[in-house]
């Protein structure tokens, strides 16, 4: 086989290919969000560029594909990381109560990192992307590197199994981050109970306190899937009585699954599984879990969404 001529990947200034800010680096990511697909595991559609339907202006604001209720703001910065950009694009979260927020700059310093970590840490996902670009021969490519993102981001060979926490963290942390590109997102923090630990994970409706979630056992041999409408909500009774009214819809759709009723959660629960500690154990949980929540929030979710509107709760 001939050698082909091979060229040199190149760095080269962002400017070199993006000489303006708003006029060249923002229209063309607006054209290319999915560019930043296999960074974010997310699917982007485009609902506006320079929006500023609130107060203050954000350079763009998607949404995700599979999940179309959810915003994605996005803040550009040819630059190093700034206060006022920082600031512009949280007052702008604020006001859109956008779901994701992603801030793209040429570097990051400390103190804004550790703000986007503590972020993250509180359940607010909020990624940092760097952006630099390279050359080879007469063509130019751009890349981008997450530098700051949700905690089910974290480089699974960093977390340490010394505590109950942390192998609860390691069970969870490749699950979600799969469950993200189905556009399921996880919520801040690990919980237990005395079922197990859980993940919450979200539903477009958390404010009215209805999530979904997966439960882990304490003895690790059975696992759960499952919607829950928490025990604070003042809806609870009614959310779940008008899903009630989809149940034979519902569990028609999850049939092979014992889809239980009780109270204020629909769920699933396995037999138990293999002997836990066993990392094939472990993924075969994992499996079962993104299976049974993707196809329980396809049933459910339509149903929710309609529950919530007969209701005439807000919408966001």
């Amino acid at each position: 086989m001939a050698t082909r001529d091979l060229g040199t990947l190149e760095p080269v200034s962002v400017r070199q290919i993006w000489p303006h800010e708003e006029q060249n680096f923002t229209v063309w990511m607006s054209e290319n969000l999915h560019a930043l697909e296999p960074t974010l595991n997310l699917q982007l559609e485009l609902v506006r560029r320079e929006d500023s339907s609130g107060p203050g202006r954000v350079d763009i604001l998607a949404r995700e594909v599979k999940n179309k209720r959810r915003l994605v703001v996005i803040e550009n910065q040819l630059e190093w990381s700034d206060d006022d950009h920082f600031a512009r694009l949280m007052g702008y979260t604020a006001s859109r109560d956008a779901g994701i927020l992603v801030w793209v700059t040429t570097g990051f310093h400390k103190w804004h990192r550790d703000i986007l970590d503590w972020l993250n840490k509180a359940g607010v996902e909020v990624f940092g992307l760097k952006v630099s670009a390279y050359r080879i021969g007469e063509s130019y490519a751009p890349h981008f590197e997450k530098v700051a993102g949700p905690d089910d981001e974290v480089n699974f060979a960093e977390i340490r199994p010394a505590s109950g926490a942390s192998i609860y963290g390691r069970f969870y942390l490749p699950l979600t981050g799969k469950l993200r590109a189905e556009g399921i997102s996880a919520m801040g923090g690990r919980h237990g109970g005395w079922t197990g630990r859980y993940r919450k994970l979200r539903s477009g409706f958390e404010d009215l306190g209805v999530v979904y979630s997966l439960t882990l056992g304490r003895q690790g041999e059975n696992c759960s899937a499952g919607l829950h409408i928490t025990s604070d909500s003042e809806f609870r009774q009614a959310i779940y009585e008008g899903l009630v009214q989809y149940r034979e819809e519902l569990e028609g759709e999850m049939a092979g699954n014992n889809l239980r009723w009780d109270y204020s959660d629909i769920w699933v629960e396995t037999a138990p599984l293999t002997d836990e500690g066993k990392e094939e154990s472990l993924e075969e949980k994992r499996i079962w879990m993104f299976d049974t929540l993707v196809a329980l929030r396809n049933a459910v979710q339509p149903r929710l969404e309609k529950v919530v509107e007969d209701l005439g709760l807000s919408i966001r």
